[in-house]
């Protein structure tokens, strides 16, 4: 046997150790925590075929947050499922129609969307960080369109970013996103001794740690604001919109999308800038020429400022009055 010098040992040793070091990181997968793999994507998609709802609704937790559907199921007598995760944004919305509603040959009455402000043209919003393993999740290893839009929107910075965290992907974990996967793990683990499982909602109703308003409120800090891009035209091309609505015709699905009022200010409506206006305006004309179902609640009298809770989330014992609010409103499409 060759006895290697001391030296050569030491090297071996140290550089064993320096690997370890190095690739240690990016052996923990924190996402598995709350099963966002894709291979557990046919199991959620089963999931909805077993359900077959005659609306589902996409969203965040805007819309995890006004929407009950088991009182709208006594409200309109039909079956709704709430497709939504907490700080999802256009991205996870295309994927969630592409990848879950249609892949599931599922063809409800409606889908319907509910969004914020600009968010439904805004393509690289919320696609980083601890957001990607939720689009992960939705996604198949063919996503032409998703990262045809995200590569254009996004800078080389940004790209080297995310194949760093791809490699490593500790490096997007903060100490309260830290939690909430712990504590996601404790409830997963919880649930198989007891053979009882959690869906992503479920996850989120009993956690929404990614709500917070500190690190999220899904959307309220100023960043967020500085971050929206009001010209409508000049955005659309190169946002997901016209991918869902080619996708829903192509399918003979009906879209509906729901623009949320944001929490109101001294209970009255927040105030709008002439650009927010205008750019609505042509969003609401757009999706007229497409035969698509637009309805703004911004300014509705009904939703007062002592029905919202943290931020722009309604609190939950004003859901089903929210509920209410809705279907009377949507009366027309929830038939």
């Amino acid at each position: 046997m060759i006895q290697l010098p001391d030296r050569f040992k030491i090297l071996l040793t140290f550089t064993g150790i320096f690997l370890l070091i190095l690739f240690f990181p990016a052996l923990y997968r924190p996402d598995i925590f709350l099963s966002l793999n894709k291979k557990d994507l046919p199991g959620f998609v089963m999931r909805l075929q077993q359900i077959n709802p005659d609306y589902i609704f996409i969203g965040n937790s805007m819309l995890g947050s006004r929407i009950n559907p088991e009182y709208l199921y006594a409200l309109t007598g039909k079956k709704s499922y709430l497709l939504w995760t907490g700080g999802a944004a256009s991205a996870a919305w295309y994927l969630m129609l592409k990848n879950a509603v249609l892949a599931s040959g599922v063809r409800p009455q409606s889908v319907i969307f509910f969004f914020r402000d600009t968010f439904l043209t805004e393509p690289a919003y919320r696609t980083g960080g601890v957001y990607r393993r939720k689009i992960k999740f939705f996604s198949t290893d063919n996503e032409t369109v998703l990262d045809s839009l995200l590569r254009k929107d996004k800078s080389l910075k940004e790209l080297c970013y995310d194949r760093l965290t791809d490699l490593y992907p500790i490096l997007d974990i903060n100490s309260q996103q830290a939690a909430a996967y712990i504590s996601a793990a404790c409830i997963h683990s919880l649930g198989k001794i007891f053979s009882r499982g959690f869906e992503i909602s479920q996850v989120n109703a009993l956690l929404d740690f990614s709500n917070f308003r500190q690190s999220d409120t899904d959307g309220d800090s100023a960043a967020a604001e500085s971050a929206l891009h009001y010209n409508f035209t000049a955005a659309l091309p190169g946002s997901f919109l016209p991918h869902m609505i080619k996708l829903a015709k192509d399918n003979h699905v009906q879209l509906v999308f729901i623009r949320v009022q944001r929490r109101p200010v001294n209970n009255m409506p927040p105030v709008q800038s002439t650009a927010l206006k205008q750019y609505i305006k042509e969003l609401d004309s757009y999706l007229k020429q497409e035969n698509i179902v637009f309805h703004d609640f911004n300014g509705d009298p009904r939703i007062t400022l002592d029905m919202y809770g943290t931020g722009d989330h309604i609190d939950e014992k004003k859901k089903n009055l929210y509920t209410e609010i809705f279907a009377e409103t949507l009366r027309g499409i929830l038939k």
